[in-house]
C-alpha cells in the first residue's frame, strides 16, 4: 500500500499472523469481541495470552459497547481483536463513530487494536477501511468477497514495529508466497475490483431478501439482527438445546449445515451463511424451520 515513516504493508496469507510470539511470563491479556470468529481468539489463547470477552448483545443489535471496553482494559492488555463486519453477525462498525473511538482508547492505553476487514467490501453500503487510525492493525485477503482464495494472498497493514514482527514471523513459517498469484491478485484489484464486488453484492442482496422473508414468517422459532449486507447472520433459536447438538442434528437428519454459536463464544445461536443459490437457500431454510418447529412442539 504505502511505505512511510510509521506504517507499511506486507504481503501475507491467512495463518501467518498466528506465529507472532506472546510474552507469557507477563501473562498478557487480549480482549476479543463475543460473538467472534474462532481463529481470532483461539490463536492468541493457544500462545498463552489470557482471553477477555467483550460482549456484543443481541438486544443492542450486536453493536460494540465502547464504554464497556474502557473498563476491560488493564495494564496487561496487549491487543483488542475485532472483525468488521462482525463475523458471525454481519454487523458493521462505523469507522468514525465507533472504530476511531476504539483506536483513541487503545492509543491512550498503549495497546493495539486488530481489525480483520475480510468482509468489509461486502457490506450493503460502501465502507471506509480503518487503515490510518492510530494503533490499528488491519488484515484482509482476496478470499470471501473477491472469491480468489485459491491464490492464498492477503495483507497486513500495521504500525512499522508490528509489521516488522509479522515479516519476521513470515520468514520463519513460509518465506515466500506465490509470485504468480500475487501478480494475478494485484491485476484483479486494479482492473476488476468493481466487477468482483458487484458479483458478490448481486448474490448477497437477492439472498438476503429471501432470508428477510423467512425470518419474518418464523419469529416464533428464531430471533435475529439483520446483517449489514454480506453473506452471514447469527440468529438466536428458541429451542432448549446446545448449538452443537442442534447443528449435528440438522446435518445428520436434514442435510443442513450451519455453524454452532458455541464456536463463536455464544451458545443458543447458529451462524447461517447464505452464499449459495436461491433454491439451495430456500430448501435449507425450510428444513431448518421444520426441524426447529418439531423440536419446539416435542
Amino acid at each position: 500500500m504505502r511505505d512511510g515513516e510509521h506504517r507499511f504493508c506486507l504481503r501475507w496469507h491467512p495463518g501467518q499472523f498466528s506465529r507472532i510470539s506472546v510474552d507469557t511470563e507477563k501473562k498478557d491479556e487480549f480482549i476479543v469481541e463475543q460473538p467472534g470468529y474462532q481463529p481470532m481468539w483461539l490463536t492468541p489463547k493457544m500462545m498463552g495470552a489470557r482471553k477477555i470477552l467483550w460482549p456484543r448483545r443481541i438486544e443492542d443489535g450486536f453493536r460494540l459497547d465502547i464504554d464497556a471496553l474502557e473498563e476491560l482494559i488493564t495494564d496487561r492488555t496487549k491487543l483488542i481483536v475485532l472483525t468488521n463486519p462482525n463475523n458471525p453477525t454481519g454487523v458493521v462498525a462505523d469507522r468514525e463513530s465507533e472504530i476511531r473511538k476504539i483506536a483513541e482508547i487503545t492509543k491512550a492505553k498503549g495497546t493495539y487494536v486488530l481489525i480483520d476487514e475480510i468482509f468489509l467490501d461486502g457490506a450493503d453500503k460502501q465502507q471506509v477501511s480503518a487503515y490510518g487510525l492510530p494503533n490499528v492493525i488491519i488484515t484482509s485477503s482476496m478470499t470471501k468477497v473477491y472469491g480468489l482464495g485459491g491464490q492464498r494472498t492477503g495483507w497486513i497493514i500495521a504500525p512499522k514495529i508490528i509489521a516488522a514482527k509479522c515479516q519476521h514471523a513470515k520468514a520463519h513459517t513460509n518465506g515466500s508466497s506465490s509470485y504468480v498469484g500475487e501478480l494475478m491478485n494485484a491485476h484483479a484489484l486494479r482492473k476488476a475490483r468493481k466487477l468482483h464486488v458487484q458479483r458478490f453484492h448481486k448474490l448477497s442482496t437477492s439472498n438476503l431478501l429471501v432470508l428477510d422473508e423467512w425470518m419474518e414468517a418464523n419469529q416464533d422459532i428464531v430471533e435475529w439482527v439483520r446483517p449489514h449486507g454480506g453473506i452471514m447472520c447469527f440468529p438466536k433459536y428458541r429451542v432448549d438445546m446446545s448449538s452443537i447438538e442442534l447443528c449435528n442434528m440438522l446435518l445428520d437428519d436434514h442435510g443442513v449445515m450451519v455453524n454452532p454459536g458455541e464456536y463463536f463464544n455464544m451458545d443458543g445461536h447458529i451462524r447461517l451463511g447464505y452464499a449459495c443459490s436461491e433454491d439451495v437457500l430456500r430448501n435449507g431454510l425450510n428444513a431448518l424451520g421444520n426441524c426447529l418447529k418439531a423440536l419446539g412442539s416435542g
